[in-house]
């Protein structure tokens, strides 16, 4: 479902950007999700995205407006 998709990539930037953060346990529990779904949910999506979690801020805005 579409709302695994969206739960993971939430959690991943958050996970990102954030010094503090919940535990994998409480995401799951939060979104609906096994933990161990979750965390290989996370995983897949690090690869997905070939673990570039960051994008600078003027790639952002050059995707965003689709330059």
């Amino acid at each position: 479902a579409h709302y695994r998709t969206l739960l993971t990539a939430i959690v991943t930037g958050a996970k990102t950007l954030d010094d503090f953060f919940a535990s994998n346990r409480y995401y799951a529990r939060m979104g609906g999700v096994d933990l161990h779904e979750f965390n290989a949910m996370e995983l897949y999506f690090c690869f997905l995205v070939e673990w570039k979690l960051h994008v600078p801020g003027g790639e952002a805005m050059q995707l965003f407006l689709g330059k």
